[in-house]
């Protein structure tokens, strides 16, 4: 896939391209433009197939718009997300169907704290809360959803507690553990080293965190890409 946005859901796929500069063998094969947004690179879909329309060039060209534009609109939408704007609060809902097992509220201005009723929903397999004003502390209740397997991800809200011990409890995480760009404080759990089947995208950078790396870490032998801690305020030696 060449450009996917959670943020302001959009996607471009296209084909390989077996040349050296295009040379006309490059297309694009798929525009989805849900939600594209009003202003900016939210063009209508109806533009997008006029740009396709005239060939692949154009084509390629408004693909790499796109992906430059993707960063631009990220940033904005995590200021947004990040700002709470009075009369337009909504909070997360307590009560889901028991069998849930996908909970998605990303960049949809949420405010308040995350439920603990949701830790009872012990099916779910992926939590994406990313990207909106929610604050307080993080419910301990979330490591009762132990069929949690990606997509944990928590990024982007003001939340200013402590990490849960119990989060260590989700050993099937395999990716996308993501808890950065927050107000976290404390020390990093030495439970989070029971993410031993974890083997990609490990976040936590841009926090309060203070401690030292806990050696539990290290049990994460699998993890082959992105362990991100940076700009934290960790001390003591790797």
């Amino acid at each position: 896939w060449g450009v996917f946005s959670s943020t302001v859901r959009r996607r471009v796929a296209w084909d390989s391209c077996y040349c050296t500069s295009c040379k006309g063998r490059c297309k694009i094969i798929d525009i989805h433009t849900r939600d594209w947004p009003s202003s900016g690179l939210g063009r209508s879909r109806r533009t997008a197939e006029a740009l396709y329309a005239r060939g692949p060039r154009e084509a390629m060209k408004l693909s790499n718009s796109m992906r430059l534009n993707r960063l631009t609109s990220l940033a904005a939408a995590t200021a947004a997300a990040l700002s709470v704007r009075p009369g337009h609060a909504v909070q997360l809902p307590t009560t889901l169907p028991t069998a849930t097992t996908n909970i998605y509220y990303n960049s949809d201005g949420y405010t308040g704290t995350i439920p603990t009723e949701f830790g009872l929903l012990t099916d779910v397999t992926s939590l994406l809360l990313s990207l909106n004003a929610l604050t307080g502390h993080i419910p301990s209740e979330l490591g009762l959803m132990v069929k949690m397997t990606t997509n944990f991800m928590l990024n982007s809200n003001p939340f200013t507690s402590s990490i849960p011990t119990q989060l260590g409890q989700l050993s099937e995480m395999s990716s996308y553990f993501y808890l950065y760009l927050n107000s976290i404080s404390s020390s990093l759990p030495t439970q989070l080293g029971q993410m031993s089947k974890i083997s990609r995208n490990f976040a936590l950078y841009s926090t309060k965190i203070s401690s030292s790396i806990p050696t539990q870490l290290g049990q994460m032998s699998k993890l082959t890409s992105i362990f991100e801690l940076q700009t934290n305020k960790i001390s003591s030696s790797i």
